[in-house]
C-alpha cells in the first residue's frame, strides 16, 4: 500500500449556508442564525459576508445587531442541519468506508489505496467538492494531505471553498510558516507562554529544544512538537457514537421570576427532550436542570433515578423538584433554563423490582408514545398540557430539536 491518503472536509459557515441553499434570495447577504430573534441568544453560524462584519459563533445576538444591523437574522433550524450532514455522510461513505465525522460539518476520509478504483485523490476531492455545489448548493473546504493533522490544517487554509493539497513529504514545510495556533492543543494561553520564548511559528516550535519546552508546557511539549513538524498517527475511524445525553434549553427574551412560567417552560423542554428520548429507545437514569441568572452565573442540579425512564410523567416530576431546589437558593431571576438528560440505555434493559412501580411507570410510557403519535401525525400542538397551551406565545417558537445544549458540572 502507498502512501496515507487522508481527505478533510468541512462545511463553510454551514447552517448559514444551509438557510440560503433555501432562500436563493439571500445569497451574497450577511446571514446570521442563532437563538431567538429578540436577541438574548448567541451566534451559531455566520455568513462570510457577516463576518465581515467581525461576527463570529458564540457572540450575543444583541452585540451581532449592533456590528451589523442590517444582516439577516435567523432562527436556528437544526432538524434541516442534521438532515444535510447526513446527505453529505452519505456522499463520503460513497468514497470510502473509512469516513470519520469529526462533527456535524466536519469529516475525515481515508482515501488510502484508492486510486485504482476511484483516480487521483486531488480530482476526487475536486469531484467531491462540486457535486455538494451542485446537488445540495452548498460550498465546502477540503484538504489532503498525509495525516489528519495537516488534512485539517490545510482544509483551514483552503476556506472559503477552496481546495488544498500537502504534496507527501512536504508536512514539515507546509506547516513551517504558519502559526503556531493553526496547530490543535495550542490555544490562547499555551501561544502566549511561547511567545515569551519568541516561538510563533510551527518551524521555530519544532526547532525549539525538547528540554525547554518540556520544562515551560509539562508532558504535552513532545507531542506538540511532533504536530509542529506534522506528524500524525492517528486512524480515521469509522465509529457511530453512541448517544450520550439529550438536552433542550431556552434563552428567554426577558428575564423571569415567575414560578407557572417557568415550570411550564420546564414542561415543554422535558416533553421535547423526552420525546427525543422514546424516538431513539432509549431511557435515561440522570436528569439535570440548568439555570443561568440574570447576572450571567449558571447552576445545575441533577438527579440520579433507580432505573432508566422515558416516561413524560416521571422526567416532568423530577425536573421540577430540581428546578424548586435551584429557585429556592437563589432569588435572581432566570435568562436561560434547560433540561440534559443522560446516562442514557435501552428502553427495557433494566425494569424496577415493585410491581406498583412497573405497572406505573408502563402506563406512563403507553400514554406518551400514545401523545407522540397524536402529535407526529397532527401536528406538536394538537394535544398539549394545559400549563403550555399560551407558553409558545410567550417564548416565541420553539424549533423542534432546537435549543442551547448544555452539560452540567
Amino acid at each position: 500500500m502507498g502512501a496515507r491518503v487522508i481527505l478533510c472536509l468541512d462545511m463553510d459557515a454551514f447552517f448559514a449556508s444551509v438557510e440560503r441553499s433555501l432562500r436563493p434570495e439571500l445569497e451574497g447577504k450577511p446571514v446570521v442564525v442563532g437563538g431567538h430573534l429578540e436577541g438574548r441568544g448567541v451566534v451559531s453560524s455566520a455568513s462570510y459576508e457577516a463576518r465581515a462584519y467581525g461576527i463570529h459563533a458564540a457572540m450575543p445576538l444583541a452585540q451581532a445587531r449592533r456590528l451589523c444591523p442590517h444582516a439577516v437574522f435567523l432562527p436556528g433550524r437544526f432538524e434541516l442541519y442534521h438532515q444535510a450532514s447526513q446527505q453529505i455522510r452519505s456522499f463520503l461513505e460513497e468514497l470510502s468506508p473509512w469516513v470519520e465525522m469529526a462533527s456535524i460539518d466536519e469529516a475525515f476520509v481515508d482515501l488510502t489505496g484508492s486510486e485504482r478504483a476511484l483516480g487521483d485523490p486531488l480530482q476526487v476531492a475536486r469531484n467531491l467538492q462540486e457535486r455538494i455545489r451542485q446537488e445540495l448548493r452548498l460550498p465546502c473546504s477540503i484538504g489532503l494531505a498525509g495525516n489528519k493533522l495537516v488534512a485539517k490544517v490545510a482544509c483551514g487554509r483552503a476556506k472559503p471553498a477552496g481546495l488544498l493539497q500537502v504534496p507527501p513529504g512536504q508536512e514539515a514545510a507546509f506547516l513551517a510558516p504558519l502559526p503556531i495556533t493553526v496547530l490543535p492543543g495550542i490555544g490562547p494561553h499555551t501561544a502566549a507562554r511561547l511567545a515569551e520564548l519568541r516561538l510563533t511559528t510551527c518551524a521555530e516550535l519544532a526547532a525549539a529544544p525538547a528540554r525547554l519546552l518540556e520544562r515551560i508546557l509539562g508532558p504535552h511539549a513532545l507531542a506538540l512538537q511532533r504536530r509542529a513538524r506534522g506528524e500524525d498517527r492517528s486512524p480515521v475511524t469509522p465509529c457511530s457514537q453512541p448517544v450520550r445525553s439529550i438536552s433542550r434549553a431556552v434563552t428567554f427574551p426577558h428575564d423571569s421570576r415567575d414560578p407557572a412560567f417557568l415550570r411550564a417552560t420546564l414542561c415543554l423542554l422535558a416533553e421535547e427532550a423526552g420525546y427525543a428520548l422514546r424516538r431513539k429507545g432509549l431511557g435515561c437514569s440522570c436528569v439535570a436542570v440548568q439555570v443561568r441568572w440574570a447576572n450571567f452565573s449558571t447552576q445545575s442540579r441533577q438527579q440520579t433515578l433507580r432505573h432508566p425512564t422515558a416516561s413524560d410523567t416521571t422526567l416532568l416530576r423530577v425536573a421540577g423538584d430540581l428546578l424548586d431546589d435551584l429557585l429556592d437558593r437563589n432569588r435572581q431571576r432566570v435568562r436561560l433554563l434547560g433540561i440534559q438528560l443522560s446516562r442514557l440505555a435501552p428502553q427495557g434493559a433494566q425494569l424496577p423490582l415493585l410491581p406498583s412501580d412497573r405497572f406505573g411507570e408502563q402506563r406512563a410510557l403507553q400514554l406518551a408514545r400514545c401523545l407522540d403519535h397524536i402529535r407526529s401525525r397532527y401536528g406538536s400542538r394538537s394535544i398539549q398540557r394545559g400549563s403550555v397551551l399560551n407558553l409558545r406565545k410567550r417564548l416565541g417558537e420553539l424549533e423542534e430539536g432546537g435549543g442551547n445544549a448544555f452539560r452540567p458540572p
